[in-house]
């Protein structure tokens, strides 16, 4: 049975889904970089694992999470306090958990302890969202701050890449208003929004080929590596 996040992950190329602005682009980008991910892989944050079928080149995936229920992680811990030895990993998957993370500075130093020497980090944050798993809510992340936090731990960003433009912005928090209640499945309140839906989804989408404007983002998904030490002294 899938998981909420893992249907939200696959309804993403539904143009009538109220998420296809922020989870197609999203999902499509993380599904790219995580093929660049092998050997001993760690999901930080893995919710219900959405991605874990993407990491198709990894021989050990560990799902690494601070809810033991609804995540069914391998391993439960805060993403301040990674219960693993220096240079545990060949690579690491985060994806939307920077925001919720008090202290990141604290977070991305742990990454870059437990990830060996040219290991590669896949990394999704928002730049902008409602406020949500409330009260651990923190964040959002331009790409500079994203640059500079990461480099400050000795992360390399070999790439960043913007999640849709101000137009696919514009939509998704037309219909994250939208659908804010919770009409019954096939009511005519439903129906009416399910159109709406796919007038913005449709609508947007083109907008954004015809005017595209990446500095308004709604998410980054960063593409880094930590370095060498023998090649960086």
């Amino acid at each position: 049975m899938q998981t909420p996040l893992q249907r939200r992950v696959a309804r993403a190329s539904r143009i009538s889904d109220s998420d296809y602005l922020v989870m197609r682009p999203l999902s499509a980008q993380i599904y790219q970089q995580c093929a660049y991910l092998h050997g001993c892989v760690l999901d930080l944050g893995c919710g219900n694992q959405p991605y874990r079928n993407f990491l198709v080149n990894a021989s050990q995936y560990v799902a690494y999470d601070i809810d033991p229920v609804a995540s069914s992680p391998e391993v439960v811990g805060v993403a301040q306090v990674l219960p693993f030895k220096q240079g545990s990993f060949d690579g690491i998957l985060s994806t939307q958990v920077l925001e919720h993370v008090p202290k990141p500075w604290v977070m991305v130093d742990e990454i870059a302890r437990v990830l060996r020497p040219n290991g590669l980090l896949v990394l999704s944050a928002p730049l902008s969202w409602r406020l949500h798993e409330q009260p651990y809510d923190f964040y959002r992340y331009t790409r500079y701050g994203l640059i500079s936090l990461l480099q400050q731990s000795g992360l390399k960003v070999l790439d960043i890449f913007p999640q849709g433009g101000v137009w696919t912005h514009i939509g998704q928090m037309m219909n994250n208003t939208m659908w804010r209640g919770n009409p019954r499945k096939y009511s005519p309140g439903w129906i009416s929004r399910k159109l709406g839906t796919v007038a913005i989804n449709k609508t947007c989408t083109r907008l954004d080929q015809i005017w595209p404007d990446e500095e308004d983002t709604l998410n980054y998904v960063v593409f880094a590596q930590k370095a060498d030490l023998l090649t960086a002294s």
